[in-house]
Parts: structure tokens; C-alpha cells; sequence
């Protein structure tokens, strides 16, 4: 009967393990910026980006040309930009090493989910 009860309470004690689970700490999101005025992203092709999103939306849709013209071996005014005026050193430094639009765009997405927008 001694052996029974060891077991049961052995079971309640690794049960109890399994019940608690680590919560996950709350992601804080931060306001996204937006450049106002001559601080704007003006591109080769007349866009106009004042923000993250904007820049996305614009890679989306952007000319071969005129992404080189921004981005190239020389210079990559997207990622000065980025860092200089809104601030994010982290997504700059991964834009900065896209050779694509296509690329680019996805390092903005993964930047974007750390704001609000």
C-alpha cells in the first residue's frame, strides 16, 4: 500500500511539472516614424516615403533602375535613411546588405513587427 501511494503522489508531482507552462514575454511595440517634410525618402521615380510601410509599398512597385540608382555597390540610400532619419539602426544594417528590392522588402516586414502603424 506504501509503494501505491509513492507512485500516485511521484505522478501528481511530475503531472504538476508539465501543467505549468512558461509564458512568453509581451512583445512591446514601439509608434512607427514618419518623416515629415524634406526629411521624406524622395526616389528617382517621383515616390515620396515618409515611413517603413511607405518604403515597402514602394519597393513593391519600384523600376530595376531606380532601385540601383538608390542602392548599388557604392551606396545604399535606403539604408542611410532608414538609420539617419527613422532611426532604425537594425533594419538599416539588414537592408543595407540586400541586393534586391525583393529582399529589402522582406527585412522592412520582419522591422515592422516591432511597431505600431
Amino acid at each position: 500500500k506504501k509503494a501505491t501511494k509513492k507512485t500516485k503522489s511521484a505522478a501528481k508531482v511530475s503531472g504538476s511539472k508539465h501543467a505549468v507552462k512558461k509564458k512568453k514575454a509581451a512583445v512591446k511595440r514601439i509608434p512607427l516614424v514618419n518623416a515629415e517634410g524634406d526629411l521624406r525618402f524622395w526616389a528617382r521615380d517621383g515616390q515620396v516615403m515618409g515611413n517603413l510601410v511607405e518604403l515597402k509599398e514602394a519597393l513593391l512597385v519600384m523600376d530595376k533602375e531606380t532601385f540601383l540608382h538608390h542602392a548599388n555597390a557604392i551606396k545604399n540610400d535606403f539604408a542611410a535613411w532608414v538609420e539617419d532619419v527613422l532611426d532604425d539602426v537594425e533594419c538599416a544594417r539588414d537592408i543595407a546588405k540586400s541586393k534586391t528590392a525583393k529582399t529589402m522588402v522582406r527585412h522592412i516586414e520582419k522591422a515592422l513587427k516591432k511597431y505600431i502603424y
